[in-house]
This record gives C-alpha cells, structure tokens and sequence, in this order.
C-alpha cells in the first residue's frame, strides 16, 4: 500500500508595517513588526529554497513600497505575489468607493513590482461586505477560476456560515464569471482531526465528520446552507 500523500498550499502575508502605519501604533508595536521583514521573510524564504517548494505571498501595497527587496527575493525564488490591502484595510469597515480605490491601488502596486497583474487577493483580517462583492467583479478577470477567502482564526461553522453570506450576497446580483470559496485549512480539517485524535479506532469518526463538513461547505457554495442542518445532520 503507498505511503499517504497530502497536498497543501503555502501561502504568507507579508503585513510588517502597514497597519501599524495606519493605526499608528507606537515605536515598540513598529519594531516587532519589522521582524517579518528583517527575519521572517528570509528564514521562511530559505526554507522553501532548501525544500523546493513554491508559494504565494499576500503582501500590502504599503510593504511593496517600502521592502522592494523583500519582492525581488520572493520573485526569485519563483513564488507568487497576490494582493491585500495598501494599509491592512478592515474592508467590512469601508465603504465601496474606499474598497474599490484600495483595490486598485493595490493591483497597481503588484504590476509595478512584480511586471504581472496580480491573479489573488486575500482580504485583511479575513473581513468583507456587500460591496467587496461589486468591487471584485470589477477587477477579477473572468479567466480567473475562483476568489477564494482566507477561512484561518474561525470556527469551522463560522467559516461555512460565512462562506454561505457570500455566495447569498452574489447571487442576489446576479451569475459571477468565478467560482467564491474559501481556502477552507482548518475550518474543514479541524472536525475531522479532532474525531479522529490519532486513533486507529476513530477512523470512521474522523471520516464522518470530513463527509459532513464537506456537504455543509457544498451547501454554501450555492449560498444553500442552514445552521439547523447542523444539528439535523
């Protein structure tokens, strides 16, 4: 029997300064920030070097404008650089127009940084509203397959509840020209490996619980779920 294999996807976000720039946070809140820059990023740069393993990297305009380098190494060791905010930007706290100049500054940014548009966003503080919906219809290209949502920090209902209000909110303004998911880590593993424990016996438990985990995020996917299919479930 061959050994089990798992695929996974890396992905960083190179925040340092920016919302500390905007909160305006104090020397010392500014210096541990800086630590992603000055030994964050190299470390975890080498360690994808040393493995062979490639990435994406979710950085702020404001963090493209002050580390170039820090680019250029990502850039280099052939990994990908996608969109997230200018200044970490709680976009459940903007309006439209304030998202959509944001939006586009921040492509701009990855353009001017990388010489390629930018082919991800991922959403400051996992945060979004009605209109981060309209803003993304306007700048994802319809040959993109899908915008998928951070999903880490959340419980795996709050993650399926969310995923549900989104899709419901985009399909009240009509079909979208990509699939709206989530980038679903531990919000669908966590069920199962906690039933599962590391128990040889439990193996059944475990895969139950994926199998529900699984139908209740299908459901989202159409905007189609229900808190109380939890409990019927």
């Amino acid at each position: 029997m061959p050994a089990p294999r798992f695929t996974v996807a890396l992905s960083f976000d190179h925040d340092s300064l920016s919302d500390g720039i905007r909160r305006g946070d104090s020397p010392i809140k500014m210096s541990h920030a800086e630590f992603g820059h000055n030994v964050g990023v190299p470390r975890i740069l080498d360690l994808l070097a040393r493995e062979s393993v490639p990435s994406s990297w979710f950085i702020p305009g404001a963090t493209l404008e002050l580390y170039p380098g820090d680019t250029e190494a990502i850039l280099a060791g052939g990994h990908e650089v996608g969109c997230h905010g200018w200044f970490h930007e709680d976009y459940s706290a903007l309006s439209e127009n304030e998202q959509r100049g944001i939006q586009a500054s921040s492509i701009e940014a990855v353009v001017r940084f990388t010489g390629q548009r930018p082919r991800g966003h991922r959403a400051p503080y996992w945060a979004f509203s009605e209109a981060t919906i309209g803003v993304l219809t306007e700048h994802v290209p319809p040959e993109v397959p899908g915008v998928v949502f951070l999903s880490g920090g959340m419980s795996d209902e709050q993650a399926t509840s969310r995923l549900n209000e989104m899709n419901r909110i985009a399909g009240t303004g009509g079909s979208l020209n990509w699939q709206l998911s989530f980038s679903y880590g531990r919000a669908l593993q966590a069920p199962s490996l906690s039933a599962w424990g590391g128990d040889p016996r439990n193996v059944e438990a475990g895969q139950r619980a994926l199998a529900h985990r699984a139908k209740m995020n299908g459901l989202a996917r159409d905007g189609g779920y229900d808190p109380a299919m939890e409990s019927a479930a």
